[in-house]
């Protein structure tokens, strides 16, 4: 079991990533800002270090996983802010 200060750690490190990546979106004024970023690397922290202490999965499985669904959200961005004239992006 890990103990809490390197728990809290993980958290800040991932955090402060994410909210880096999300203030350099921010200046020139992209949508995903520093407090989506920051909050997709702390839940992205939650889960791996959740199911790591659970045993129930492998870590990889899931890290795969949050990857993949972060590069989804990072299509639809992209897709609805594209400068193309036309009917915007609808979900399925």
């Amino acid at each position: 079991m890990r103990n809490l200060s390197d728990v809290a750690l993980r958290f800040c490190t991932a955090s402060i990533i994410g909210a880096g990546f999300g203030q350099s979106r921010d200046l020139p004024g992209k949508p995903t800002g520093v407090r989506t970023l920051g909050l997709v690397g702390f839940g992205s922290t939650f889960i791996v270090i959740t199911v790591s202490q659970a045993g129930a999965a492998d870590a990889r499985w899931v890290v795969q996983a949050i990857v993949t669904g972060i590069g989804f959200l990072a299509t639809e961005v992209m897709v609805r802010n594209t400068e193309v004239p036309g009917p915007a992006l609808r979900p399925l």
